[in-house]
């Protein structure tokens, strides 16, 4: 650079690096890069209960909203839920909770962006509403105060609405994040959880029940001759007696079981905290709820009932590992198809025709 050039560019340079000195931190600027940095921390929450948490904290550090309650509201007749609570009493979020303020629905042109609202409530200054799901009428409710009262100026309630239209984008893509994850784990035919879903939860609950020295029952069973429930009356009257069985099978099991379809006709249920008696008490009683169903798969065809063949096995009783437990499982249901069906068979040693996998114990 030519050196009268230099002299004039570096007098500029120097004052404007003055001038940057005297910026205060609570510029636009540093309050921005501040969210750019704390919205890719929210982005990696996959629950609404500690993200709640985290921008409580962020409203009290950055804003002086010192109380903050979190409620999420799923419907009319769904009872709202506190996610969090920072700095307020339990009267002030029980008198929320009796009376939940409105949604607060934007067109679509203003979303994702949230406005404030003034709040009913004296403690409660602002308040505002994201609609997480809209079908659902699923929304989180937010209301915020100050414990001396202070009103935030217009530029601070500029600053935070933005900061709050981060905050629903961030709930939003935990909404999806949640709905991709329930689409790779459910059988889009009947509901229920799927293969890949039993592989994960079996090996966790495994690990459980040998941590705690507990029994688990995992029952295999799949509905005799429905393949010639195909060929005679079609494959949609073999799909709509599926989802019927699984319907059937959701309302049989207990709330802790984790029913699975595991391919074709064939169904597995993992049953946590389950001794040999009691499973063996339970599959009888589900072979004689589908074994009594009256199934009509389609208006202009007949009826038919349907049975089913189970096989179960109880860890540690009979493995001590998960592959080896489900092994054990399907060489009992094999052992009640050979039987004729419509029969629950529990494993005992020397029913396999194979080697069984190696027992990791």
């Amino acid at each position: 650079m030519p050196r009268r050039l230099s002299w004039i560019l570096r007098p500029g340079r120097l004052r404007r690096e003055r001038i940057g000195d005297d910026i205060p931190d609570e510029t636009p600027y540093t309050v921005d890069q501040i969210l750019e940095e704390e919205f890719a921390k929210w982005l990696q929450i996959r629950e609404q209960r500690p993200l709640c948490e985290m921008f409580a904290a962020l409203l009290a550090e950055h804003f002086g909203l010192s109380r903050s309650i979190f409620i999420h509201h799923q419907g009319q007749d769904e009872t709202p839920e506190t996610l969090c609570s920072r700095g307020a009493t339990g009267e002030m979020v029980q008198a929320v909770l009796a009376d939940l303020p409105t949604s607060s629905r934007q067109s679509r042109r203003l979303k994702p962006h949230v406005r404030l609202e003034h709040s009913a409530y004296p403690e409660m200054t602002w308040q505002f509403s994201c609609e997480v799901d809209e079908k659902q009428g699923m929304r989180i409710v937010g209301i915020f105060g100050t414990r001396d009262s202070l009103p935030l100026s217009a530029k601070q309630q500029c600053r935070l609405e933005h900061w709050l239209g981060h905050f629903d984008l961030a709930l939003q893509n935990q909404e999806r994040i949640a709905c991709l994850e329930a689409l790779s784990y459910t059988d889009p035919l009947t509901g229920l959880f799927n293969r890949r879903f039993l592989k994960r939860r079996l090996d966790e609950e495994i690990t459980r029940a040998s941590r705690f020295s507990r029994s688990l029952s995992l029952v295999v069973f799949d509905l005799d001759r429905f393949k010639q429930l195909n060929d005679h009356q079609g494959h949609l009257a073999g799909d709509e007696v599926l989802k019927i069985v699984a319907g059937l099978l959701n309302q049989t099991v207990r709330s802790i079981d984790i029913a699975c379809r595991y391919g074709g006709d064939e169904f597995v249920i993992i049953m946590p905290e389950t001794s040999l008696p009691n499973c063996f008490s339970f599959t009888n009683r589900l072979r004689s709820v589908i074994f009594e169903q009256v199934f009509r798969p389609a208006p202009r065809q007949e009826t038919t009932r349907t049975s089913i063949s189970l096989g179960a096995a109880v860890f540690p009783d009979h493995a001590g590992d998960a592959e080896h437990l489900f092994w054990c499982a399907d060489m009992a249901l094999l052992k009640a198809k050979e039987g004729g069906g419509d029969r629950a068979i529990i494993y005992q040693p020397g029913m396999g025709v194979i080697s069984p996998p190696t027992d990791r114990r």
